[in-house]
């Protein structure tokens, strides 16, 4: 079997406490991988240990086929994410913010950014700051941001949380089209089950 991503007999200790007790999972290429995991039951640690932004203290974590380095940037690139704490330039557009992120990720295909940003429903917005945007449309934007590169694997942490139902049903069709025309497989978490069904 082709798996995308392969955590196996993951632990994790904070203090004297497990936080992770010998997680394993096995996401299939090219799939929508729904992660539901009650709230504080370490979902968002598990998310941090497949892009090597916490370490394990034991276990393994394959990805693309290949182990988990630290300095494996190759790989890395590969992926994109929406995790806890995102941030952006708040002084500068929506727009500006995509560009440096095109600039930092090596992705020259700028002309992708207006359609990027229509089809989180932001294309009327890019004159603005993003100081001036509320939760939700910062939500969009971060989604965009993770879609822009067309990544190969998408980790998404409670990614529509912030979102009103509509937005929620917008973002869903959003993500089975990118896994459809872009095969990208996608891992996304909740502690709701309804969000990810």
């Amino acid at each position: 079997m082709n798996y995308t991503i392969e955590p196996t007999q993951l632990n994790k200790m904070y203090k004297d406490k497990a936080v992770i007790n010998n997680i394993n999972i096995h996401v299939r290429k090219e799939v929508i991988y729904g992660f539901v995991v009650q709230n504080r039951a370490g979902k968002s640690t598990v998310m941090k240990m497949l892009l090597n932004l916490t370490k394990s203290n034991s276990g393994e974590i394959i990805i693309f086929g290949k182990k988990l380095e630290e300095t494996d940037f190759e790989m890395l690139k590969k992926i994109s994410t929406i995790i806890e704490n995102t941030y952006f330039y708040e002084n500068l557009t929506d727009k500006q913010n995509l560009d440096l992120h095109c600039e930092y990720m090596g992705y020259y295909n700028k002309e992708h950014i207006s359609e990027i940003l229509k089809c989180v429903g932001l294309s009327k917005q890019s004159s603005k700051k993003v100081s001036k945007y509320f939760l939700g449309i910062k939500q969009c934007l971060l989604i965009a941001r993770a879609i822009l590169t067309k990544p190969e694997l998408l980790i998404l942490d409670e990614s529509i949380n912030a979102l009103d139902p509509e937005g929620i049903r917008e973002m869903r069709e959003l993500f089975n089209k990118l896994n459809t025309d872009y095969i990208t497989t996608i891992f996304t978490s909740s502690h709701i089950l309804s969000e990810v069904e």
